[in-house]
């Protein structure tokens, strides 16, 4: 009799023991689920709220540096080359926050379409009403004519992610637009993208020749 209630004892301790794992694995799914969906919302709030602009004087090659140093880990994770071409430095009257966010964007765009070991260059230009272009040009699949029209569209994208909810172009062209001027992209499949950002000259208030 006693052996059989020690077999008994031992049984349902080897499934109370299961069912703690059993649960604790279960808890920890639930835990992972409620970060991934917190996350998802995070998210989509912050591309999603108004854009407030507060212009200040900045420095376009510290904020260009700024956003570089945010992505870094995934230049570094992919061998990434990144090419400053950058003859002269600008002072812009500019929101620094949402001007590098836009940048972080497009860089993670550029990066994300690259195999490893490919190539960012990074320009300035100046163009014929004196305003300041900067254009971001990777070498990676690039875009299909049929969906570059729709990539400044809310929601839309190429990429397929939980966590991807196409807002990353509709902002950077919504933060430019909000700065008076304007977002344009230029892409050929298998050749790479390039992203310009033009402000007109009322944003330029000192050109440096570096």
């Amino acid at each position: 009799m006693c052996i059989d209630n020690i077999k008994i004892s031992t049984k349902k301790a080897n499934e109370l023991e299961t069912l703690k794992k059993s649960l604790n694995e279960d808890i920890h799914i639930i835990s992972v689920s409620a970060d991934h969906l917190i996350e998802m919302v995070k998210r989509f709030r912050e591309q999603m709220q108004d854009i407030v602009i507060s212009p200040t004087q900045n420095s376009i090659m510290d904020i260009v540096n700024q956003a570089l140093t945010m992505v870094n880990p995934l230049i570094l994770s992919k061998n990434v080359t990144v090419i400053k071409d950058m003859e002269f430095d600008a002072i812009l009257k500019c929101d620094e926050f949402h001007l590098k966010e836009a940048l972080i964007n497009i860089l993670k765009n550029s990066i994300d379409a690259m195999e490893p070991n490919g190539r960012i260059i990074i320009d300035f230009s100046r163009t014929q009403n004196r305003g300041i272009a900067i254009s971001i040009t990777d070498d990676g699949k690039g875009i299909p004519e049929d969906t570059i029209n729709r990539v400044f569209d809310s929601f839309f994208s190429t990429k397929k992610s939980d966590l991807n909810f196409g807002l990353g172009l509709f902002y950077c062209y919504n933060v430019m637009l909000y700065h008076g001027g304007k977002c344009d992209i230029s892409s050929r499949v298998g050749e790479g993208t390039s992203v310009f950002l033009t402000f007109n000259k009322k944003s330029v208030f000192e050109v440096v020749e570096v």
